[in-house]
């Protein structure tokens, strides 16, 4: 790794392929189960996450995103209602979409240039500069 913008990207692509990983065995009614009540399922994950990768390239500035499907934003937001939703449309579109947004989303990683008021970043070891990486395995690290 030669810069954090480098160190980011391969982060997010190292959980891409994780999730997609975990996930590729999954079919149908695999992606509404619950493990107990009120927790949220894969289909319900895999949903936020890609919305999750949206808000943070809106933050960098990004505007040419991927487009959802109509109501996906609904669908898959963080209300109270998440626990108990039941009605995720077609799963069989949620990895390829978060495939689409987590290549898009290294890319704008990469394209990112540290400005002068911006935290500077110590760099570091690649396992340990990995915050977004953690951010996406504590969502989405439990499929099986």
């Amino acid at each position: 790794m030669t810069s954090a913008p480098e160190a980011l990207a391969a982060s997010i692509e190292n959980a891409a392929r994780l999730l997609l990983w975990l996930t590729e065995d999954l079919h149908g009614a695999d992606w509404l189960h619950r493990p107990c009540p009120k927790a949220n399922c894969a289909a319900w994950t895999v949903g936020h996450l890609v919305l999750s990768s949206r808000m943070m390239m809106q933050r960098a500035g990004t505007t040419d995103l991927p487009a959802l499907p109509e109501g996906f934003e609904k669908r898959f937001a963080r209300d109270e209602s998440a626990p108990s939703a039941a009605e995720f449309g077609d799963t069989s579109i949620l990895r390829p979409l978060f495939q689409q947004h987590h290549d898009r989303f290294a890319a704008v990683a990469r394209a990112l240039r540290r400005q002068p008021t911006q935290i500077q970043i110590r760099q570091q070891r690649h396992d340990d500069c990995q915050e977004q990486v953690a951010r996406e395995l504590r969502h989405g690290g439990g499929f099986q």
